[in-house]
């Protein structure tokens, strides 16, 4: 009996040193990498991608703004045939350089001038597709993080901690506001476009041209505070960490420029909250109060704001609220003294 006992309980230890060691062995194969052999394309395929390079290399060799930007859009279209965005593939030498030559492309100034929603469209299908290669994503985000970089309207000094917003692994959040931030880039950039020619040349302008360019001025006005609206009922005012200095100033722009008195004087609360946080500069927040207190109480606090004077035809300020103190509330905000 004794015997039986033990041939017994050495076959259950058996039994569960079988299973144990069963049990290490799925283990193992669960948490091993599969090593994937990286599929060779076909030759059609491969034909495709040496147009793609033929046509790149032609580019870098163009002459002309139309040549270059007519071999740019030959290569996109035989590289974007490559990398097949559309659904997932192992990603093979040719595919994965078919990507980051898109990169480029869509980051070319004469491919599409400061249009970058190819380039973000891009970042956001290899990041829906391929979240696990780093080496795509940490490029594709260097290259939106050196566009922004080159915009010219960025303080260098400020830039390290705007710089901050876009590191190789972007924030969740962040994510979600690039389309913000690129709404309101391309803002930034219409609000400047016909108002540099008025200002730089206004003076060798016939008065038919000086209007139409008005008229567009006040045309793109209109059109950038509706997105604008849109941008404010979905996300509210968006901080410089948000998106970005030159996104943020054209927030202010577009309440700047509005033409109807009511409509200026409902934003001032918008313009009061992202002075106190920091995302206004004191000289724009200055402008701001003084038309809002101009239109409201037929005063200013500043001196920013002047008109015509109908009669005798010279420029003068508009009544100040403390004449004795304006210089140093001036100063206050980085305006220099003005004299009384």
């Amino acid at each position: 009996m004794q015997l039986q006992s033990i041939h017994r309980n050495m076959g259950i230890t058996m039994q569960r040193y079988f299973l144990y060691m069963l049990m290490i062995f799925f283990l193992r194969c669960s948490t091993t990498k599969v090593n994937t052999i990286e599929p060779i394309l076909t030759q059609e395929e491969l034909a495709i991608f040496n147009k793609g390079k033929f046509y790149r290399s032609q580019a870098k060799a163009g002459n002309s703004e139309v040549s270059i930007k007519q071999n740019l859009d030959s290569a996109a279209y035989f590289f974007e045939q490559v990398a097949g965005l559309q659904k997932f593939h192992l990603l093979n030498e040719e595919r994965r350089y078919s990507i980051l030559y898109l990169s480029d492309i869509y980051s070319n100034v004469n491919y599409n001038g400061n249009d970058y929603s190819r380039l973000y469209s891009l970042y956001e299908s290899v990041g829906r597709l391929y979240k696990k290669d780093k080496i795509l994503q940490d490029w594709l985000s260097e290259r939106l993080l050196a566009k922004f970089k080159d915009q010219p309207f960025i303080d260098k000094h400020s830039w390290p901690l705007d710089s901050l917003l876009f590191t190789h692994s972007l924030r969740h959040q962040q994510k979600k506001l690039m389309k913000e931030r690129f709404l309101l880039e391309a803002i930034y950039d219409s609000d400047q476009k016909y108002r540099k020619i008025l200002y730089s040349d206004e003076a060798n302008l016939d008065s038919l041209r000086k209007k139409t360019l008005w008229d567009s001025v006040d045309l793109v006005d209109k059109q950038n505070y509706r997105t604008m609206e849109n941008i404010l009922l979905e996300r509210g005012w968006l901080s410089i960490k948000e998106v970005g200095r030159k996104a943020n100033v054209a927030q202010f722009l577009v309440f700047q420029h509005i033409d109807d008195s009511a409509t200026f004087v409902k934003n001032y609360p918008f313009i009061k909250k992202a002075y106190k946080r920091g995302d206004l500069d004191g000289e724009n927040y200055a402008l701001y109060i003084d038309r809002y207190h101009v239109y409201k109480y037929k005063y200013q606090i500043y001196g920013t704001q002047s008109y015509t004077d109908d009669i005798t035809g010279e420029t003068r300020l508009y009544p100040l609220k403390d004449s004795v103190n304006v210089n140093k509330l001036r100063n206050k905000v980085g305006l220099d003294s003005i004299p009384l």
